[in-house]
């Protein structure tokens, strides 16, 4: 039997892979094997529909009540991945789409179900690899919180952070405790560009695009498509530790644009696969 290709998106300079529901176990599996070699993840969202404006000089509460307004009332549409090395050598991009797309000539068969068989699987790779790799993003507030959403299959949070709850000792989790359990360590670039305000200057709208330009980082692919823009996160990474910007020390870890609290890097907070499971598809328990 004659093996299947995988699938190369259409006019796609970047060689990034669709993943498809026929090829999603091998390319999941694929994306495993990368990443003991590749331990950087640059990843990128992309939504569809209306979103509210959400500005910096909001009060915190505000910009977390904007943030899930938009991931309630959007829908994800594509996930781009692209996987590296310390050195800034690219180990594979990967594109997953969600929703069909007449401008990126996305069908309904190309989509990947949100469904149990399927998220499963991409859930483990933030369960296994939870404090092994590093997740990069820019402007990450909004691609973690959709990702959040899309692993906890539920909405986000009431809170931003844990509160003990009044008439009990347990403690609710809020989205800053969430993003330590699935991401562990996580790293915003327009956070760390801002830190080089004495090489960039003051800019208060420091887009990715605008970002590449004056660090000398050019685009492969479109603007807009999460392979491209994965990618492209992932090559200004590589000039931010040519430049020296990115600290050893890991100061720069935890630090998201828009959000106020630090998401510390904690070996204890971890899905716990099992109870995942029990939860969330409300399955009993009956061992005694």
């Amino acid at each position: 039997m004659k093996k299947k290709k995988n699938k190369k998106l259409k006019n796609d300079p970047i060689f990034a892979t669709q993943v498809l529901p026929s090829n999603f176990n091998q390319e999941i599996d694929l994306l495993r094997h990368k990443l003991h070699s590749f331990p950087n993840i640059s990843i990128d969202t992309e939504f569809k529909g209306l979103k509210r404006v959400i500005t910096r000089d909001l009060p915190d509460l505000e910009i977390y009540e904007g943030l899930k307004n938009n991931v309630s009332y959007t829908n994800l549409r594509e996930i781009g991945i692209t996987v590296s090395d310390n050195g800034g050598v690219i180990g594979g991009i990967w594109r997953f789409d969600f929703i069909p797309s007449k401008k990126a000539r996305i069908v309904e068969c190309d989509c990947i179900p949100l469904s149990d068989e399927f998220m499963e699987k991409f859930r483990k790779v933030w369960v296994d690899f939870h404090g092994k790799v590093k997740w990069f993003t820019f402007s990450s507030y909004v691609d973690i919180a959709y990702l959040v959403a899309l692993l906890e299959k539920q909405p986000l949070p009431n809170l931003i952070t844990r509160l003990k709850k009044q008439e009990s000792d347990e403690e609710e989790d809020g989205f800053v405790e969430l993003v330590q359990r699935w991401f562990g360590r996580v790293y915003d670039l327009k956070v760390m560009g801002k830190h080089q305000e004495v090489f960039l200057g003051n800019n208060k709208f420091l887009g990715l695009e605008k970002l590449a330009e004056m660090i000398g980082v050019k685009r492969l692919g479109k603007e807009h498509d999460a392979a491209s823009d994965s990618l492209l996160t992932a090559e200004i990474l590589r000039r931010f530790r040519e430049n020296n910007w990115v600290s050893d020390s890991d100061s720069d870890e935890g630090f998201l644009y828009l959000l106020s609290y630090r998401v510390c890097y904690d070996p204890k907070m971890v899905v716990d696969e099992m109870k995942f499971a029990v939860e969330k598809r409300g399955i009993q328990d009956n061992k005694v």
